[in-house]
């Protein structure tokens, strides 16, 4: 029976867009249904209605007019509140939206342009990063990404595309967040975005620590491979490492209480996971202290 030893830290991700501000709207009551799942905007102190939030989705979403909307304000445990919506297209697509209820910032939407359509040439991994890269310099990002990777994710169906997932970190004095970043989805048949999605929660104001390990990568490698050999009896073999802030309390608001650590972020594999493929293990060990923070390694 496998036991979970330790879990890693779930990494959310979301997006951006332009501030679209004008005065409560008395439509609100009206679009948004009576659920305790939403709050009552005049309850709350937001400046963005969900026609301002509607608005913002259509300047910010490529080739896109809303006929439709169905959802409301809503209280997330990261992003605080936003005006989540299920919004139908001219076109008859079906999109899930999210718009920040203060800034009128796009922080996500699915859902667009999933049908495979008739073959042309192929998109490129390359062309999608630039796809994506431009696409991203026409949202209101305030701060500094780094590419990451981008994938070719096989579809669900075979009348379905498939699509492209680029992948920017988010940067904070020179070192990617572990928490932040910005994922575009782009149809590689015909470079259409087909989603976007904005994590951007980390306060900058809260990174107090040195972006100078005190510990090299190399000896917290050894670390951790003292740390397997003695308690799993393991060698490990080192995939990737890789210096990131990790926030200890994550999931949490920008205005809760926050522990950021300079961290390596070290992938591994041994004979045990090869054997069972399983996929690679993960440990997040502090860049000053070397203390073991967080690890996932199923046995």
């Amino acid at each position: 029976m496998k036991k979970i030893i330790s879990v890693a830290i779930v990494m959310c991700m979301v997006l951006v867009a332009v501030p679209v501000l004008s005065a409560a709207s008395p439509d609100e009551a009206e679009m948004t249904p009576k659920t305790s799942l939403y709050l009552n905007p005049a309850n709350e102190a937001v400046q963005i209605t969900m026609e301002d939030a509607k608005k913002s989705a259509e300047l910010n979403i490529p080739d896109t007019e809303i006929t439709k909307i169905t959802g409301g304000l809503i209280d997330d445990q990261v992003f605080g509140k936003i005006w989540q919506f299920s919004a139908i297209t001219e076109n008859g697509e079906n999109l899930l939206v999210g718009v920040d209820a203060k800034t009128g910032e796009l922080d996500f939407y699915y859902g667009k342009a999933k049908e495979k359509t008739e073959k042309m040439d192929d998109i490129t991994a390359n062309e999608a990063k630039k796809i994506a890269a431009d696409y991203i310099a026409t949202q209101n990002i305030d701060g500094e990404i780094l590419f990451d990777d981008v994938r070719l994710q096989p579809p669900h169906a075979k009348d379905r595309a498939g699509k492209y997932s680029v992948h920017f970190w988010r940067v904070i004095n020179g070192i990617p967040c572990l928490s932040d970043g910005i994922r575009v989805g782009i149809n590689p048949y015909t470079g259409d975005i087909m989603s976007y999605h904005r994590t951007w929660v980390m306060p900058e104001n809260k990174v107090s620590g040195s972006a100078m390990p005190g510990v090299q990568n190399i000896e917290a490698q050894r670390i951790l491979s003292d740390l397997m050999k003695e308690r799993y009896e393991t060698e490990i073999t080192i995939v990737s490492s890789k210096l990131v802030w990790m926030d200890m309390n994550y999931p949490a608001r920008i205005e809760d209480c926050h522990d950021i650590r300079l961290t390596w972020w070290i992938r591994f594999d041994d004979s045990y996971l090869q054997e069972n493929g399983v996929d690679f293990g993960s440990a997040w060990i502090d860049a000053h202290s070397g203390e073991i923070l967080k690890k996932a390694y199923i046995v």
